[in-house]
């Protein structure tokens, strides 16, 4: 039914809950995951100045950001590999400061009819503050969503 499942990871523990689900789910349908980190680049930030993007230390610092989670999403996915090594495996890493916007744009670059997302579950005055990004995700999506708590 699904055969291609998006799986938004930050390294919590709802996002490595939410990728058991999803590689399961993807290795029981013959299915494809996508596994995706969105960075958040500090040095472009909406009604700033962009000068900072173009500063040889920031763009050097963002680089070494990119390597290190390049690695780290190796890693996750090496894991997988281990456990559903029949498993097709893609990773992709995005930059962007609406964590949800970079979420369901890789979704529908990837064709995905399912999305797989861990939740914070962050109740009150903190999702009020902080807002949420599953909950984004689960009202914006045009495909199905699987909240994982």
């Amino acid at each position: 039914m699904y055969h291609n499942i998006v799986c938004p990871y930050d390294h919590s523990e709802f996002a490595e809950r939410a990728l058991e689900k999803a590689a399961r789910m993807a290795a029981d349908k013959g299915g494809k995951l996508f596994l995706v980190r969105v960075l958040v680049n500090p040095f472009l930030f909406d009604g700033g100045s962009h000068l900072l993007s173009t500063n040889l230390m920031a763009t050097d610092l963002m680089e070494k950001i990119r390597e290190e989670a390049t690695g780290q999403m190796q890693e996750i996915k090496d894991q997988v590999l281990v456990q559903y090594p029949d498993l097709e495996v893609e990773m992709g890493l995005t930059e962007g400061n609406d964590i949800g916007e970079a979420i369901m744009s890789e979704a529908e670059n990837r064709n995905a009819d399912l999305i797989v997302m861990g939740s914070h579950g962050r109740k009150g005055i903190k999702k009020w503050m902080m807002g949420s990004v599953a909950d984004y995700v689960l009202r914006e999506a045009k495909c199905p969503v699987l909240i994982v708590k």
